[in-house]
This record gives C-alpha cells, sequence and structure tokens, in this order.
C-alpha cells in the first residue's frame, strides 16, 4: 500500500488571523479577491488542486518542496508543495511533520486534524526562523492524506517582511481540494 503527502505553503498571511482554531478547517466559500485572475494548480502526481493568482510564477524547486510558486516580485508571498510517500494516517502525519518543525526551529502555533473532500488531512500554522541570510517565514500548511499511502503537503507563507495579504491567504487555501 502506498500513501503520498501533499504539502502546499502559501506565503502572505499572518499566522495570528488567517484562521481561527475554532473556525472551518478550511476557509469556506471565499470569493477571488479584486483584481486577482485565477488559474488551477495541480501538478501531475501531486493529488491535490489549490488555484492561485494566475500572475504567480514557478520556481525551482526549494526547502524540500518539488513545486514552488512565487507571487510578485517584493511581496514575499509564496506556495510549495510536494507528495511525500509512506503515510497512512493523520495522526502519523502531523507527529511527523510537527517533530520535522520543530527540529529546524518552527515555532508551532497551532495543529489541528480535519478532512479536505472526504480525506483525512491536517493545518499546521507555524513560523521558521530566518537563517543563513534568508528571512523569517510565517506559514498556514495543509497535508492530505491522498492515495493509499502518502500525502499532498500544500504551504501558503509570506517572508517576515512581505506584505501580510490575508483576503489573499483566505481565498488560496480555500481552494484546496482533493483530486479523485
Amino acid at each position: 500500500m502506498v500513501v503520498a503527502l501533499a504539502v502546499i505553503a502559501v506565503a502572505g498571511c499572518d499566522h495570528r488571523s488567517a484562521a481561527a482554531s475554532s473556525g472551518p478547517f478550511l476557509p469556506v466559500a471565499v470569493a477571488t479577491p479584486a483584481g486577482v485572475t485565477a488559474r488551477p494548480f495541480s501538478p501531475a502526481g501531486l493529488g491535490v488542486t489549490v488555484d492561485v493568482p494566475a500572475t504567480w510564477t514557478p520556481a525551482a524547486p526549494a526547502s524540500g518542496f518539488d513545486y514552488v510558486l512565487d507571487g510578485p516580485s517584493g511581496s514575499g508571498q509564496f506556495l510549495l508543495a510536494t507528495r511525500a510517500p509512506g503515510f497512512t494516517s493523520a495522526r502519523q502525519l502531523l507527529d511527523n511533520r510537527r517533530s520535522f518543525l520543530k527540529s529546524v526551529g518552527a515555532t508551532i502555533q497551532s495543529t489541528r486534524s480535519g478532512a479536505i473532500g472526504s480525506r483525512p488531512a491536517v493545518k499546521l500554522q507555524y513560523r521558521l526562523p530566518g537563517r543563513n541570510g534568508r528571512p523569517a517565514v510565517n506559514d498556514i500548511e495543509y497535508d492530505t492524506l491522498v492515495g493509499t499511502s502518502g500525502a499532498a503537503l500544500v504551504v501558503v507563507g509570506h517572508v517576515n517582511g512581505g506584505a501580510a495579504d490575508l483576503a489573499l491567504v483566505a481565498w488560496i487555501t480555500s481552494t484546496i481540494r482533493a483530486n479523485p
């Protein structure tokens, strides 16, 4: 049995305000922000689709993520996504991601279990410190089990100095959906 994990990250969010832990797992029915033209982002084999601004551009793989999109120059906004094999439960996925994030110095603000479509999923909100000349980042990460053994990881984040656009982050994260 092979299960994969997809992780997606989007930048441009303030981890304290983007989503309350008592609210819905994913933001619900968030309108596309004014002036944004949406396009689906669904790399082959990832197992999830997410809508992003059409102006966001692909970048080289980074930080262990196979797929990277950058927001407008100077915005500090980004989306990271990858597929991770070997996960069979949301608890295993959450424990693994929390352990990894702590090992790289993340301060985890919140974690939560839920579902994306009918698939078990976890949400983590955290701040990664700046290091090696890189600025600190605030991330919201949604990880969902896909296939029979694995997960899709999706991270939406923003560089500490970037302009936080809470409406944009809420919209992007509200569009995450598991592929059939």
